[in-house]
């Protein structure tokens, strides 16, 4: 609805100032594509696991579950002791060795498409050094190639602390990104107005959130508390 995002100021800025309108681009340059190394999430059981574990050990599913029982997060509740568990552990292992696993693709990680079912939460966790950051920035180039028009933010939570040290709620959470973190150019109308527009809708436009381990606490919860706030909005994407 081009009414919704082009004000005044916006025609006139497109009409009569003929400039190009930018969106501003974070610097992606510490991923040097050449040397990236795709990943893929992998689903520890497959969702018919137990019943190929429940045949390995001829019982049926509720004597397993007598044994041990096996969460949708992967988790694994024993209820047996010593050699019991071992033989089941056993299988389990030849089981997830011949592929019954579930194995998700950076594609689907980093998939925009609406009318395909999508990741809305990326959580990239590991120790300093391990490549989050290059994974971020990996992420961003790709999705970018993909789907030009989609805004891409990508937030450096380290450069950005002292602003993170505000708690937003779903009425400033616009003037946050727009006045506060300056994702927009300051001097151009149209592109804060269509910014305003992209996180209201929550149409084509992702958040990306580098550096969340390096921040402080006090800062740590304003950007869950922002992401949750975010996450209202089915169709947008968060990567942290």
């Amino acid at each position: 609805e081009p009414d919704k995002v082009i004000d005044y100021l916006s025609i006139e800025e497109l009409l009569f100032q003929k400039k190009d309108v930018n969106i501003p681009r974070p610097d992606t340059s510490e991923c040097e594509e050449s040397l990236y190394i795709k990943r893929q999430l992998t689903m520890v059981f497959h969702e018919s696991f137990e019943n190929k574990l429940a045949e390995r050990l001829n019982c049926t599913i509720d004597e397993l579950h007598e044994k041990c029982r096996i969460t949708p997060q992967g988790e694994i509740n024993w209820f047996v002791e010593n050699q019991d568990r071992e033989s089941i552990w056993k299988e389990m292992k030849n089981l997830t060795d011949e592929g019954m696993s579930n194995a998700i693709e950076e594609s689907q990680l980093i998939c925009l498409d609406e009318g395909r079912e999508r990741i809305q939460i990326v959580i990239i966790s590991g120790v300093a050094g391990i490549g989050k950051s290059t994974i971020l920035s990996n992420y961003y180039t790709e999705m970018k190639k993909a789907k030009p028009d989609h805004w891409i933010i990508k937030i450096n939570l380290v450069e950005q602390q002292t602003a993170f040290l505000q708690s937003v709620t779903e009425d400033t959470v616009v003037d946050f990104f727009v006045d506060h973190l300056h994702i927009a150019e300051d001097k151009s109308p149209f592109s804060r107005s269509l910014l305003r527009h992209r996180i209201k809708t929550g149409q084509r436009i992702a958040f990306m959130f580098d550096g969340y381990d390096e921040i402080g606490l006090d800062c740590q919860k304003n950007v869950i508390q922002l992401m949750k706030i975010l996450a209202g909005k089915e169709t947008i994407k968060q990567y942290v």
